[in-house]
């Protein structure tokens, strides 16, 4: 990515209308780690943080919810707390002991 290109695209947001917006995106800028833009070397090409996405939330309907059918918040966030818990517990044991755990 050209230098220029990002700095053209913050002179091309204060010609928007929407100050409101331009407000939002400059708290985002703000938070240079955050954006895109200014980590060159960050690996988000293709569908890279598509996937990390699509594949932590596999992991946790697949391994934390066993494919439970709970609607109620309250039933949800107890299931959450208590099954991500020995989930994390189990894999970092694995990964302390290098030995594999039952998942």
């Amino acid at each position: 990515m050209d230098e220029e290109q990002p700095a053209a695209a913050i002179r091309n947001l204060y010609t928007l209308p929407h100050q409101e917006y331009i407000q939002r995106v400059e708290g985002f800028l703000d938070c240079k780690e955050w954006v895109p833009m200014y980590r060159p070397g960050l690996t988000t090409s293709g569908h890279n943080t598509n996937n990390y996405s699509e594949s932590s939330m596999r992991i946790l309907k697949d391994i934390v919810f066993c494919r439970t059918k709970a609607y109620i918040v309250v039933t949800l966030t107890d299931y959450i707390v208590a099954e991500w818990e020995d989930y994390v517990e189990k894999r970092l044991l694995h990964h302390a002991s290098d030995r594999e755990a039952l998942l």
